[in-house]
């Protein structure tokens, strides 16, 4: 086995860890559910042809709520700024291990390039999916609360409005 063998799955992992872009998945997808909510209840609330009974009560809460969102938003961008940091870095790193086996991809790989392989092997496939997995399952837990009080909020804005 030679070190142009694993030239083909750092190219891979250099790209993965670059492609971090996916962490922002999360804001296209997963903020989603509560965004429409939000909307839905602006537009009970504003819509003249809709009487709602304690309507300040609702805007004071529909106004918490949104509070509650744009704070979650500036903890989510920088929780997703650490992360890419370090995705960077890693793929820095990689990069630069790219480099360092084409010049020595024609030599065979020693007893301690097969262990130095396994940990560049494992910095190329686990950080960018666990960044993602972690960033996700974080978020998730944070918004969880702020979307229940939505739809809490929507549900009783609808039983009152006539």
């Amino acid at each position: 086995m030679q070190y142009g063998d694993f030239l083909t799955l750092v190219q891979l992992s250099v790209g993965l860890h670059l492609g971090t872009a996916l962490l922002q998945l999360y804001g296209d997808i997963g903020m989603q559910p509560l965004i429409r909510i939000l909307d839905r209840i602006k537009i009970l609330l504003q819509d003249d042809k809709v009487i709602i009974s304690n309507t300040e009560q609702y805007s004071d809460e529909f106004d918490s709520l949104d509070a509650k969102f744009e704070i979650f938003k500036i903890s989510l961008f920088n929780e997703y700024k650490k992360y890419v940091a370090i995705n960077f870095l890693v793929a820095a790193g990689l990069f630069i291990t790219l480099i360092v086996l084409t010049y020595l991809s024609h030599y065979e790989v020693s007893v301690a390039g097969h262990q130095c392989m396994v940990v560049v092997i494992a910095l190329g496939v686990l950080p960018a999916p666990l960044s993602l997995l972690v960033l996700w399952t974080e978020a998730n837990r944070k918004l969880k609360p702020i979307l229940n009080e939505a739809d809490d909020l929507e549900r009783r804005i609808i039983t009152k409005a006539s």
